[in-house]
């Protein structure tokens, strides 16, 4: 049975990510946060390293995550498929079919039987799901699994095969361990029917009567029959020829109903469960998700770092910021230490990075745009003098205008040129933004350079120009508020402005803005 669903649709020729973002995303570590199977882990990473830009693609993945997330019962199906397919995938790549290739035609024997319990278990739980609620993708899949045509074509390979399984059921002292189908005590391949009979013993007179050599080579095998030797399934074969010929004859009719793409299904599976389970966790703590929208700008609100959830924050200790494309969709982010810059920087990339794997963002509401590129630049600490790591930065910037595709990247630089000596950096810094507004690309930089502020104003008149963000203080106590806004280049913030018009504190105008949005919910 041909494999008839793919809940990921690899994008063909996608260019992979930069494999500096990986590392600077800290993704390896974010997904061991969330998800406890490993397999998950892997298969959910090579899904973001693919940085899908198909938005046919995207949607598709984002609609059968939003399932999975929402829908318990659906959940667990997936789940219960993939385990029982990777327990399949153990009895497919069994040693012992690689030893003997006259097992060939039991091994389609196995693996069919196998198949047809994993598919009618699926099927069984597919018709139990309201699908009601269910998206398309989701609702074709459960259907065709289904379909009346998928359930002719097993119930005639199960009536074949009834028979067979209890035809084997028949063997004298020593038989075929049902288990085999089971994917329990897989290499153990042979037992006897009662415990007072030696299985040595047995397999060593059918071998003698057979005229079988036992010495040597095949000895180990027959004095501890942990799996099937030659010799031990030729002597089975010619003892019980009617069996095992009715299994050949089963083989020649079978051995192309299945597909081994059904074995590739796990790794798929692990990755649209994986970020499924991410989501669920979240939703779990409180905190929101949202499916987003294929825009020409983007317009993110209420957007949070996946980190502040993996150290353990609820969602009232977090803060929430906004990302917007205006006139500008390059920013420069300045403010006090600590204030929140890096944490906004790596959430805006998460961003980027989930909605173009999954379609899914940490976020209240959002609208993103695609990207085919995405690259990012933050500091690597390992260099003892600042004039090795500052060689390392220009090497990692001009690598990354080398691959830039105009109009659709996201770069993220984070204290580039940081190393250097204040008058170089500002240097440096003005040339990586002249290219990066030249080539139309969008993203950030965080920055401790106060006067690339003056610089951004004077790119105002530019068909690209630069923005500038800024990291809030309370105004009375120097307090961090962890909230990220638009700065004025021209003469003051945008928040004082704000603040002096309407006679207000920092906090006061943020438990306005706080009940505006919960009004606007």
């Amino acid at each position: 049975m041909k494999l008839f669903f793919d809940p990921i649709k690899a994008q063909p020729q996608a260019k992979p990510l930069d494999y500096c973002v990986a590392v600077d995303m800290q993704l390896e570590e974010l997904l061991n946060a969330f998800l406890s199977s490993k397999e998950q882990e892997e298969a959910t990473l090579e899904i973001i390293n693919q940085f899908c830009s198909d938005p046919e693609i995207i949607s598709y993945r984002a609609d059968i995550i939003e399932d999975l997330t929402k829908n318990d019962e659906l959940f667990d199906l997936f789940c219960e498929l993939r385990s029982d397919l990777w327990e399949l995938s153990l009895l497919y790549e069994l040693k012992m079919f690689k030893n003997v290739p006259e097992m060939v035609t039991m091994k389609t024997f196995l693996i069919i039987e196998r198949f047809t319990e994993i598919y009618q278990k699926f099927m069984a739980g597919a018709e139990k799901i309201d699908k009601k609620s269910l998206s398309t993708p989701i609702v074709k899949i459960l259907s065709d699994t289904c379909s009346k045509e998928k359930r002719a074509e097993l119930d005639k390979i199960v009536k074949d095969m009834g028979g067979l399984r209890a035809s084997l059921e028949t063997i004298g002292e020593i038989r075929l361990n049902r288990y085999f189908s089971r994917g329990q005590n897989i290499e153990n391949s042979l037992i006897p029917k009662t415990e007072d009979v030696s299985m040595t013993k047995n397999i060593a007179n059918i071998c003698e009567r057979l005229g079988i050599d036992t010495s040597e080579a095949y000895a180990p095998a027959i004095h501890q029959p942990r799996e099937f030797s030659r010799p031990v399934f030729k002597a089975l074969y010619t003892l019980y020829y009617d069996i095992f010929k009715n299994i050949d004859a089963f083989h020649e009719s079978y051995k192309d109903v299945f597909d081994t793409a059904w074995l590739d299904l796990v790794k798929k599976l692990d990755a649209v469960i994986g970020f499924a389970r991410i989501f669920r966790e979240i939703a779990q703590k409180g905190f929101r998700s949202v499916k987003a929208e294929v825009a020409e700008k983007t317009d993110i609100a209420d957007f949070y770092s996946l980190f502040l959830v993996k150290r353990g924050l609820a969602p009232d200790q977090v803060i929430y910021n906004d990302y917007v494309y205006g006139e500008s969709s390059f920013f420069f982010i300045t403010g006090p230490n600590a204030g929140g810059k890096t944490i906004f920087l790596s959430a805006v990339g998460l961003c980027q990075l989930f909605f173009q794997a999954c379609g899914h963002v940490p976020a209240r509401k959002a609208k993103i745009k695609i990207m085919k590129r995405m690259f990012t630049h933050f500091p690597v600490e390992e260099y003892n003098d600042n004039s090795g790591r500052l060689v390392e930065e220009q090497g990692r910037v001009e690598r990354i205008f080398r691959d830039i595709t105009d109009g659709q990247s996201l770069a993220l630089f984070n204290e580039t040129y940081s190393s250097t000596k204040a008058d170089i950096a500002y240097k440096l810094s003005v040339e990586l933004v002249d290219k990066v507004l030249e080539h139309d690309v969008s993203g950030l930089f965080v920055t401790h350079l106060h006067s690339l502020k003056d610089y951004a104003a004077e790119t105002k008149s530019r068909p690209h120009c630069a923005g500038v963000l800024t990291a809030l203080n309370d105004e009375k106590t120097g307090k961090r508020l962890y909230k990220i806004v638009p700065l004025s280049t021209q003469n003051s913030s945008f928040a004082k402005d704000i603040l002096s018009k309407y006679d207000m504190t920092v906090e006061q105008m943020l438990e306005r803005l706080k009940k505006k949005k919960e009004e606007d919910r």
